[in-house]
């Protein structure tokens, strides 16, 4: 019984696309070393749709669940929706596909009948030197055979989603070289 329901649950929850790990300018996966900052910058993220018909709100809301889900980490001393001044990693970027879709289609039709989408390419950029530590691609979308799991993946799921993935990628970057840093204990 405990087994059906995980699966259930995982169905659910799951949708299609993905949250890359941190890229660099080539897109190739790298290990980025950010053990040398103690704070993160949360920037807006501007409409980069093809109609550029992001709601208003979509910018700021993704931003700020970005930065909530950093300090849900507490690798990081400071975490900041405003530029400051110390040395930082500033997190922006752009959201390049927004669309929530239909929930009933996707339940009653599905075969990309009411789809959601989102999609965003997230940077990773020091403060100081504005020399890209590296990106994140979120491409996300509701499961294309529709029914209940494809009627419940909401551009608000898709966005908690990646940013529990970007937190995470960030707090294993901090974290990558921290044994170097702490001093020999004898």
């Amino acid at each position: 019984m405990k087994k059906l329901f995980f699966l259930l649950t995982f169905f659910l929850l799951a949708a299609c696309g993905s949250t890359s790990s941190i890229q660099d300018k080539e897109g190739k996966m790298t290990h980025t070393d950010l053990s040398s900052y103690d704070n993160v910058v949360v920037l807006d993220f501007s409409d980069a749709t093809k109609k550029n018909n992001l709601p208003a709100f979509a910018g700021k809301n993704f931003a700020d669940r970005i930065a909530a889900s950093i300090k849900e980490k507490g690798v990081f001393k400071a975490v900041s929706r405003e530029p400051i001044a110390d040395k930082s990693i500033i997190v922006s970027g752009t959201i390049t596909k927004y669309n929530e879709g239909n929930g009933a289609l996707r339940l009653l039709i599905g075969f990309g009948a009411g789809s959601s989408y989102f999609d965003a390419d997230v940077n990773l950029t020091d403060s100081l030197t504005k020399q890209e530590l590296g990106k994140i691609v979120v491409d996300k979308q509701s499961w294309a055979l529709g029914g209940i799991a494809a009627s419940t993946q909401t551009v608000e799921g898709f966005m908690d989603g990646a940013t529990k993935k970007i937190a995470t990628e960030l707090a294993e970057a901090k974290n990558l070289n921290a044994d170097k840093h702490e001093p020999d204990q004898q």
